[in-house]
């Protein structure tokens, strides 16, 4: 089992192993192209590793590539636990504004407090991007794992805060509607800066976006 790249990465946890330096090394490289046209030679010239480790480490590329999207998985949901704790308690003692409370806040994460000058992660949002694109087995592993429980999850809190008036099938489209507002915050920084003739996206621009999604979302749940 190799410690997960990312959150050795994000720690600043100092000197990384081979594992953890061919994982990054194939973050950047699987951001820049697919699979299929990315080559061992390059991941571990890029990792500055022997082209073996790779094998010795993961089998293959097709190992690689399925312990780098296991390990995105377990990024992102390590990151949304928190919003996770949050609702298992509001289920306990429901509440329309504790729920709407909720939604905003994770939203407002979604849309992006993180700015521009993170270069790793937009290697991230590439991959998926082109797995959700493409499909497959990868999409599947990426659906069943990270997906489909926030759909539920976001659902959940419409429901909520609706007080019930969005149920099922209509609180699922209410959800992904609401989530779908926050995708160009999340994957086209650069071309949102360009059209709100913004010098950066970081945490003044950040707050603006933050203000106009809450005020959308108190007039979805008055």
């Amino acid at each position: 089992m190799h410690k997960n790249a990312l959150k050795q990465y994000y720690g600043g946890g100092g000197e990384f192993d081979a594992p953890t330096r061919i994982l990054l090394a194939a973050l950047v490289e699987f951001g820049k192209d697919s699979p299929n046209s990315v080559g061992t030679r390059e991941i571990a010239r890029r990792a500055k590793i022997n082209i073996s480790a790779i094998s010795y480490y993961f089998g293959g590329k097709s190992g690689l590539y399925d312990t780098l999207i296991s390990q995105i998985i377990e990024f992102i949901r390590d990151a949304e636990a928190d919003f996770k704790r949050r609702m298992a308690a509001l289920k306990k003692d429901p509440s329309k504004e504790g729920a709407k409370n909720l939604l905003k806040d994770y939203m407002f994460w979604r849309a992006g407090a993180e700015s521009q000058k993170d270069e790793i992660f937009k290697h991230v949002e590439s991959i998926m991007m082109r797995e959700e694109f493409y499909g497959g087995k990868t999409l599947d592993k990426i659906y069943k794992n990270l997906v489909e429980p926030n759909d539920k999850f976001v659902a959940g809190l419409v429901e909520m805060a609706s007080g019930g008036k969005m149920r099922g099938g209509d609180a699922k489209i209410a959800a992904m509607i609401i989530t779908g507002q926050t995708m160009r915050f999340e994957i086209s920084k650069r071309t949102l800066v360009r059209a709100m003739g913004w010098k950066a996206f970081r945490e003044r621009e950040a707050g603006k976006v933050r203000a106009v999604l809450g005020g959308i979302i108190d007039r979805i749940f008055p």
